[in-house]
């Protein structure tokens, strides 16, 4: 694995996405001190309403006027200021190196092309992997990753590592993973893990053209990259087209699965991500220029 190839392919997605911007959709709610409003009170600049002073409240929010008015001690508030918070969470299992490393550069653009838009949107911005053991690479801000993963060995599905993960996700907010989703899990079972909080939920599906429609053909010798295990086989004509058709059915399952539970499923494609070609990402919807 080549981590300066890992690192350009990052700052390559940030360049990309300083141009653009992420769309939110309307459940994200986040942290305190962002640029949107949500419907508490809070400490932002817009009044919103009064309330009785109490012991311990912040004296320098008392309406002198009204004290004026009713010699009684109350409270200006404000309506609470919020800042949305983006959870970006990447496969870093061994099969994200198959068939080539092109797959996992993608991946890692990606990454940098939603961290750097959803900045863009005054988002709070974190980074996680997941298949060698749920991993916070970057804390929650508003300032870009320093670096790319350097350790691409795992061998756990997503829905492994959300059941056994000591470092729980956030709650709340955005959440988008990019993975190939090459494992067997029922995708129920991983969508509703990352939105049992009350998230939104995109899920970018990253695939190489040789996997989407092979053109392998002879005799070769198969390893499992994460399971173990070696499988002799021929490959033709026929074999091609029934690899084609299982992968379709996969996605098809993926998408319509997210319908239900109003989550994005967008497969894109690895070339196409490193020869800049973003229009999938448009097309789900997911972000703007």
């Amino acid at each position: 694995m080549n981590v300066s190839s890992l690192n350009s392919s990052l700052l390559k997605g940030r360049e990309t996405g300083d141009s653009l911007k992420l769309v939110l959709p309307q459940s994200v709610r986040g942290i305190g001190g962002g640029g949107k409003f949500g419907k508490n009170s809070g400490s932002s600049v817009e009044f919103q309403d009064h309330r009785e002073y109490k012991p311990g409240d912040d004296i320098r929010r008392i309406d002198w006027r009204a004290f004026a008015r009713s010699d009684k001690y109350v409270l200006k508030l404000y309506r609470e200021e919020i800042q949305p918070t983006v959870s970006v969470i990447n496969d870093v299992s061994a099969s994200m190196l198959l068939p080539s490393e092109i797959k996992l550069n993608a991946a890692v653009s990606l990454a940098g092309i939603f961290m750097s838009s959803a900045i863009n949107s005054e988002c709070a911005v974190s980074w996680w992997t997941f298949g060698n053991g749920m991993s916070n690479l970057w804390p929650l801000s508003r300032f870009f990753p320093e670096k790319a993963p350097d350790k691409i060995d795992g061998t756990k599905t997503l829905a492994e590592e959300l059941s056994s993960s000591p470092q729980p996700l956030p709650r709340h907010g955005l959440k988008i993973v990019i993975s190939d989703f090459l494992w067997q899990d029922p995708p129920s079972d991983t969508i509703h893990s990352l939105m049992k909080d009350g998230c939104a939920l995109i899920m970018i599906c990253v695939l190489c053209q040789e996997e989407i429609k092979p053109a392998l053909g002879g005799i070769f010798s198969l390893s499992d990259s994460e399971k173990g295990g070696r499988l002799d086989i021929e490959i033709a004509q026929t074999e091609r087209d029934a690899c084609a058709e299982r992968i379709s059915t996969h996605l098809d399952l993926w998408k319509e699965t997210a319908v239900k539970y109003g989550a994005v499923f967008q497969p894109v494609k690895a070339e196409d991500i490193i020869s800049g070609e973003i229009s999938d990402i448009f097309a789900s919807g997911a972000i703007r220029a």
